[in-house]
């Protein structure tokens, strides 16, 4: 008797500690991860420049244009909408921080989602820019 009783205990347990012996009757979704901590206070460490946020403004206006319009495969309305990023933003960091609270202009819900391959796989091509120099040992 001990032995049943110890094995009913022991798989209730287990049951219990799996999370298979909930009371909403169903699966619980999986919830999605959370963005980290650490992009949100490099976000901060950087204040976003006045002539960088204003390209920002602007290329978030010209993609919202560009897409409302159903051009979204318009490769030339999108580099036109992008490359004044690159001259008006001083750094990467600079970069980062508009990426952040702009984050439509890189395709983001959220910009505690950017990433530093984000910004590299954007950067390509514009190297030479202010913004995109040094990117290689950029942070976030």
């Amino acid at each position: 008797m001990k032995i049943r009783f110890a094995a009913s205990a022991a798989a209730l347990l287990l049951l219990a500690l799996t999370g298979c012996a909930n009371n909403t009757g169903g699966n619980i979704p999986p919830e999605e991860p959370a963005p980290t901590t650490t992009t949100q206070s490099s976000a901060v460490a950087h204040e976003l420049t006045t002539a960088c946020a204003s390209a920002f403004e602007q290329s978030e206006v010209d993609l919202h244009t560009m897409y409302d319009s159903g051009r979204e495969n318009d490769e030339v309305a999108f580099t036109a909408a992008l490359d004044p990023l690159f001259d008006a933003c001083e750094s990467p960091a600079d970069l980062y921080a508009g990426g952040v609270k702009y984050p439509y202009v890189y395709g983001l819900t959220d910009g505690l989602y950017l990433d530093a391959m984000t910004l590299k796989i954007y950067c390509s091509g514009y190297e030479a820019t202010p913004a995109c120099t040094d990117m290689d040992s950029f942070k976030p």
